[in-house]
């Protein structure tokens, strides 16, 4: 039996207001990171900037050791996943 139109409407839409609450946080952090460091606390925030990675490049020379920590964290995280894959 097919669901009514409502129902499948009211369900899209719910899953979208569950993405965009998810989303939106991890959406905010990369676009601030992306932006020069005297406009991420900027009142009213722009919408449209030049991305820049002059934040990255700062983040690797100060903290030389920050590329083996994240390379550690995705194998963990790789190895789990596929470790729970192939359990379940």
């Amino acid at each position: 039996m097919r669901r009514p139109f409502w129902l499948s409407a009211l369900r899209f839409a719910a899953l979208g207001l569950v993405l965009l609450w998810s989303g939106l946080p991890i959406l905010l952090v990369v676009l601030a990171s992306l932006k020069p460091s005297r406009d991420v606390f900027e009142f009213p925030p722009r919408l449209l900037f030049r991305p820049t990675f002059e934040n990255y490049a700062t983040l690797f020379e100060r903290w030389p050791a920050f590329a083996p920590s994240l390379l550690n964290s995705l194998i963990i995280a790789a190895g789990a996943t596929l470790l729970t894959v192939a359990v379940c």
